[in-house]
């Protein structure tokens, strides 16, 4: 996995966007040790409802979803649950 420091149209991410990203990620990992959960795109639904418990503002609800769906979706198909 790797993470695109440019934007589409050639912007330098800003290294707050990083660290959002890589806070994204750290939680989403840790949530899902602690919680034995499989890493699935269809494991998403669960961690929606720690993250309302969590009770953040909803761009950084926002900023959390979208580092766990990128790296759900980087990950290969054989470490996925299949379907």
């Amino acid at each position: 996995m790797f993470v695109v420091l440019r934007g589409g149209c050639g912007a330098r991410s800003s290294k707050y966007a990083l660290l959002a990203y890589h806070t994204g990620v750290q939680v989403f990992l840790a949530w899902a040790l602690e919680a034995g959960v499989r890493l699935s795109p269809n494991g998403s639904f669960r961690y929606v409802r720690f993250l309302e418990g969590q009770q953040l503002v909803p761009r950084s609800m926002r900023a959390r979803l979208s580092a766990a769906r990128s790296l759900l979706s980087d990950l290969p198909i054989t470490a996925r649950e299949k379907r």
